[in-house]
């Protein structure tokens, strides 16, 4: 059953919309977690690829938000991963860098939207509000 939080409508568990972030900044990470949690959401974080497929395997978040560009295993590689185990998951690419081929690549893979870092914290709402009722950007690339 759907309930509301703070506008933002989710099927998770007790109501709360539940994310995982997943940005090897981690400064960057702690802002976004605590931003969201502010809406009510019940927020994880993984500092790596790798990490966030480890904690996916538990774990049944109903958004996953991804940096493109990490370290060891980047984005587009992560997500082709998870489809593997979790090929309906919704998933948000955010990302400072905007490699058109990642991007085709990444929305190929069912990525709902890709916004460019820093993403305004309204626009970024928006775009999740969106994801979480399973609705791909217009146009895929957001602009901020």
């Amino acid at each position: 059953m759907s309930q509301e939080t703070s506008g933002i409508r989710t099927a998770g568990t007790n109501g709360s919309p539940s994310i995982l972030l997943v940005d090897d900044e981690v400064r960057l990470l702690s802002v976004n977690k605590r931003l969201l949690s502010t809406l009510g959401m019940k927020v994880r974080t993984a500092e790596s690829g790798a990490h966030a497929l480890e904690i996916l395997r538990d774990w049944n978040p109903d958004l996953v938000l991804l940096d493109m560009v990490m370290p060891q295993m980047d984005g587009v590689t992560t997500l082709r991963r998870l489809r593997v185990f979790k090929p309906d998951q919704k998933v948000i690419f955010l990302s400072a860098y905007s490699d058109q081929n990642q991007i085709m690549e990444a929305e190929s893979l069912g990525a709902l939207a890709y916004m460019q870092k820093p993403a305004p914290f309204e626009v970024m709402t928006r775009v999740i509000e969106a994801a979480l009722r399973g609705e791909k950007a217009p146009g895929f690339r957001v602009k901020n």
